[in-house]
C-alpha cells in the first residue's frame, strides 16, 4: 500500500536551511509460501527507483 504524502522539513546543506520535501511511505506484504524475501525486496527497490526517477517509466 502507498500512505499519503506530507510535507517533511528536511535539512539542505547547500541552501542551510530546513526545506520541505513530500514522503509517502510504501509498505509490501508478500506471502512467503510463493515468494521469498530475495524477490519482494527487489521488487520493492525497482518500484522506489522508479518513484525517485519517474523519466524511467
Amino acid at each position: 500500500g502507498l500512505g499519503a504524502g506530507k510535507k517533511t522539513p528536511r535539512w539542505d546543506e547547500s541552501k542551510s536551511d530546513f526545506v520541505p520535501i513530500t514522503e509517502a511511505q510504501i509498505t509490501l506484504s508478500f506471502d512467503h509460501r510463493s515468494l521469498d524475501g530475495g524477490g519482494a525486496g527487489r521488487l520493492l527497490k525497482r518500484v522506489i527507483e522508479l518513484l525517485e526517477n519517474p523519466q524511467a517509466l
